[in-house]
């Protein structure tokens, strides 16, 4: 008895660490009616055998949660496969990993299975190694379909879904391509996620999805996105991070997305000119008519969370930038190469951003000098600093050039920090100072090594003798990668 009473307490305790999903379902209808005895639930079905007990007192606990984004996120989890961690983000997209109790997901299999509410029907076949679709015929009645995490070369060709609000077909790597007709009968679909998937192309028909609010098509092989997407005018989500193959992004397939709210296009193959004056010069064409360029995104008036890749951007690029103060405040992720200028003073930049989690300084031959300066504490959670062969660090206290600085002051919340082939940084003895680091690479920079490191060998091989970390960064230190020539002599 004691572990059923635990199995029921976790229902409570996980729906209450699940209120904000990464993909948030619609509200659902009320909920139906409870009694205070668990011995009168209905419905509870026999073939269960000696689960039916717990199942009993697990979904008299579930029947009792008053709050219904709650039920609903329980419900939802299930989608998931068995043992899986569940990302769940807030409001500022600040994440934590939950994982679903494997009795506590039968039973919402089971109360998704149709036997107790047919409105309310899931088609879960997730992380089971499939090949092909099952039993294509459920798709009509069921409200949420996953076959996330499976090997499905072939999807149907033209699904009647008229009831399908949520559809997860992520991790599935075979399939090239989507037949045309597959979007044609979905017309209730408000959660489409494609994500990690094989997918180069999307039919037309993706825009008969109108009452579509989220699309998830990060890491795919797509490389263009379609037209048609500028007809989902209800889209709040579009996410398109690390497509490395995405070419072309027309400006009609976004800027008519009004009611857009998040948009990444962060570390993808498509990056965003610098320019903005002039009626912006990062304003190009192709083959497929004028693609998206920074001014169309400042027309985005209800952008909260945004990701980017920017190109070329040069010292008078960024002051015009800048100055869209509503754009910057909604970026979270930023990747910046081919930096136009010899010196970038990042404190303008994290003065506006402050929402800013994630930045990439990257191929940028003309950088100098980077600056950071203590009066302008980071929410920096992340900094990569990759091939700025002739870039070198200065700090600032109060707008004054110091040598000796409390880094932590600065870079309060870095969780993730990579600096990999920049050849003229020579101190990094500020990571010292850190007080949350969990992840640290570095990799090709010599002279950092000469100065962190005891000596050099005769050969002229980096020995490195300690890693220099501070009592509140190393028992944060997760991570640490490295190569064997310099790491087995560490003592």
């Amino acid at each position: 008895m004691s572990k059923i009473k635990r199995l029921t307490s976790l229902i409570v305790a996980v729906s209450l660490r699940c209120r904000r999903p990464a993909f948030p379902p619609p509200p659902s209808s009320p909920p139906p009616a409870f009694t205070d005895d668990a011995s009168t639930a209905t419905g509870i079905p026999a073939k269960l055998g000696d689960m039916k007990e717990v199942l009993t007192l697990l979904k008299f606990s579930f029947d009792r949660l008053k709050d219904t984004s709650a039920r609903e996120c329980l419900l939802y989890c299930a989608l998931f496969p068995e043992d899986h961690n569940i990302d769940i983000k807030d409001g500022n997209n600040r994440g934590r990993e939950v994982k679903l109790h494997d009795t506590v997901r039968e039973m919402a299999l089971w109360i998704t299975s149709g036997e107790e509410d047919e409105k309310n029907v899931f088609l879960v076949n997730s992380g089971e190694r499939l090949t092909r679709v099952r039993i294509p015929e459920r798709w009509m009645e069921s409200r949420r379909i996953s076959f996330m995490h499976n090997e499905i070369g072939v999807l149907p060709e033209e699904p009647s879904c008229d009831n399908l609000q949520t559809l997860l077909l992520n991790n599935n790597h075979p399939p090239r391509e989507i037949p045309g007709g597959f979007f044609q009968f979905m017309p209730r679909l408000l959660v489409l996620d494609l994500s990690r998937t094989g997918i180069s192309f999307l039919p037309p028909g993706i825009g008969s999805l109108v009452e579509l609010q989220q699309l998830n098509l990060s890491e795919t092989f797509l490389g263009s996105l379609p037209v048609e997407v500028g007809r989902l005018t209800k889209l709040r989500q579009l996410r398109l991070e690390d497509v490395y193959c995405l070419k072309s992004i027309p400006r009609e397939a976004v800027s008519s997305l009004s009611g857009l709210q998040s948009l990444n296009i962060f570390k993808s193959y498509y990056e965003l000119r610098g320019g903005w004056k002039d009626g912006g010069s990062d304003c190009v064409s192709d083959h497929e008519g004028r693609q998206l360029c920074l001014k169309d995104l400042d027309g985005l008036g209800q952008l909260t969370e945004l990701g980017l890749s920017i190109t070329g951007m040069t010292h008078e690029d960024m002051q015009a930038f800048l100055d869209s103060h509503g754009l910057c405040a909604s970026i979270r992720f930023l990747c910046m190469k081919e930096v136009g200028s010899s010196s970038f003073d990042l404190s303008a930049c994290l003065q506006v951003m402050k929402g800013l989690r994630t930045l990439f300084i990257e191929h940028s031959t003309h950088l100098e000098e980077l600056i950071f300066n203590t009066n302008q504490p980071s929410e920096l959670e992340g900094l990569t600093l990759l091939q700025l062969h002739r870039a070198t660090i200065s700090w600032k206290d109060r707008n004054v050039f110091v040598r000796d600085l409390s880094t932590g002051v600065i870079f309060k919340s870095l969780l993730h920090l990579e600096i990999s082939k920049c050849a003229a940084l020579e101190d990094i003895t500020w990571i010292r100072e850190l007080p949350c680091i969990e992840i640290f690479r570095l990799s090709r920079c010599l002279k950092i090594a000469s100065l962190v490191v005891s000596f050099l060998g005769k050969s002229g091989s980096i020995t490195l003798k300690k890693l220099l970390f501070g009592l509140s960064s190393a028992k944060n230190i997760k991570v640490i990668s490295r190569n064997k020539e310099w790491w087995n002599p560490l003592e």
